[in-house]
């Protein structure tokens, strides 16, 4: 009896690993060569997660206040050839005040790596959980938005 129950596993065990996992591979390299460059996880790959919100235009909050953020960032990178260890240092000189989001948890999120050559501006959907956050990435001068709902 606990032989068939061991045998009925592993062959489930073998579904997930031969069709359900390359399956979701297969869905994850047709969005990318179908112009989509951004990984948003299985859970998107597979059709899960908000399309609504990350195919949404990138205007209004939280994007114009985020700009406005990522406007000063680069103007201190330009005076002090790094990024910021903290947003506060913007304020007074590059901010008069951060703007808020305006959208999700109403706050945001700023780190720098130890070099001070990238940074990461973020807000997320909801304030008691990571899930559903707007990033924006940035190395150098290059950056874009990104949105993770993992």
């Amino acid at each position: 009896m606990k032989r068939k129950t061991i045998v009925r596993l592993l062959r489930l065990l073998e579904l997930v690993l031969l069709v359900i996992l390359p399956l979701c591979g297969l869905m994850w390299i047709r969005q990318y060569f179908n112009g989509r460059r951004e990984s948003y996880g299985w859970s998107d790959a597979i059709g899960w997660g908000r399309r609504e919100e990350r195919d949404r235009p990138q205007t209004g909050p939280p994007f114009d206040q985020g700009y406005v953020v990522i406007s000063a960032l680069k103007a201190y990178r330009a005076k002090h050839k790094r990024f910021p260890s903290s947003w506060r240092d913007l304020v007074p000189d590059y901010l008069s005040a951060m703007p808020p989001p305006g959208w999700g948890a109403n706050e945001w999120h700023y780190e720098s790596d130890e070099t001070g050559s990238s940074f990461r501006l973020s807000v997320q959907r909801y304030s008691d959980t990571a899930i559903g956050s707007w990033s924006y990435f940035s190395q150098g001068e290059a950056g874009a938005w990104y949105y993770d709902n993992s």
